[in-house]
């Protein structure tokens, strides 16, 4: 799981830069590329090349050797590739040291060729794509707050197209704080732990510098986005008005339902018919005040339990 974290972290800063640097430079092709299911089949392709790349690091290192014979059949030739392969891979292993207290590769060919050339490699690739495309994405910001001073009259700053620019430049501002920490970590990671003179030295600049950076980088992300915190917001006030409610409940649980309105009584007397309207009618409105009344109070009191 180490390794399918590690690689997969590597690719998103890559893809996040790309995402910026389309949505400034290319904004046209931007909602082909990263709409809705662009962007998840970019996810889920990150995250597939990760996991097929930490299951080199499972084979363990052996002494046991795999004998290859010599033949010159073609079937056999392919037999022979694939042993190489296997005994090749038989030292692809990458663990933590409790000695060192560091994380490693196994003492073999593949061990080495793993961290200095593809791992390196792909380090030194990420970070200077990273920074290639961030100076780019820097000079296009320039040019284009050029041509809108040049453009223009005091009404710009407050079009659609300017609160366009300005979420933009929110969102380039948050990939270059996360791409940063990702290139300090890496920094630290291949050269300032060359420095290091204790083991409790290279285990921070090591292990406790990636845990960081990655635990930093979801701060960014929600410091840089309005809506991530507005749903946390949300989320807090929902829960406090749940709690107010059940404390106030009690209090007027039991409010008396309002009747409907009467109507009026019909009598018959000596004979004829007379219609009582007095008593029927003044009985309703005495009924009708007092659970107004009723309500009110529950009302006030619910008010007062939820300013304190």
């Amino acid at each position: 799981l180490t390794i399918v974290f590690y690689y997969a972290g590597i690719y998103t800063n890559i893809l996040i830069t790309m995402n910026r640097c389309f949505i400034i430079t290319w904004p046209a092709l931007y909602q082909k590329y990263f709409n809705t299911s662009m962007t998840l089949r970019w996810i889920v392709l990150i995250w597939t090349i990760a996991f097929i790349q930490s299951c080199i690091y499972q084979f363990r290192e052996t002494t046991d050797q795999i004998d290859i014979p010599v033949h010159t059949d073609l079937y056999e030739q392919y037999s022979i590739a694939i042993l190489r392969l296997l005994n090749f891979l038989a030292g692809c292993h990458f663990y933590f040291d409790s000695q060192s207290y560091t994380w490693t590769y196994s003492a073999s060919e593949c061990g080495y060729a793993i961290s200095t050339f593809f791992e390196c490699s792909l380090n030194s690739f990420a970070v200077i794509f990273i920074i290639s495309m961030d100076s780019f994405i820097f000079y296009r910001l320039r040019c284009m707050h050029k041509a809108l001073l040049i453009s223009g009259s005091n009404a710009i700053s407050v079009t659609e197209q300017q609160q366009r620019r300005k979420r933009e430049i929110r969102f380039f501002l948050q990939a270059c704080c996360s791409e940063s920490l990702y290139l300090f970590a890496v920094a630290n990671f291949y050269g300032f732990v060359q420095l290091s003179r204790s083991k409790w030295a290279t285990f921070i600049l090591t292990t406790m510098v990636w845990e960081l950076f990655h635990t930093v980088d979801g701060i960014i992300l929600v410091a840089f986005n309005r809506d991530v915190r507005f749903c946390c917001h949300k989320k807090a006030a929902k829960k406090s008005e749940k709690t107010i409610e059940k404390t106030a409940m009690p209090i007027c649980s039991r409010r008396p339902k309002p009747t409907k309105r009467a109507s009026p009584l019909t009598m018959v007397s000596g004979g004829g018919l007379v219609r009582n309207v007095v008593g029927p009618v003044s009985n309703q409105l005495r009924l009708d005040a007092i659970v107004e009344s009723h309500n009110k109070k529950c009302d006030q009191a619910g008010i007062l339990i939820s300013t304190s």
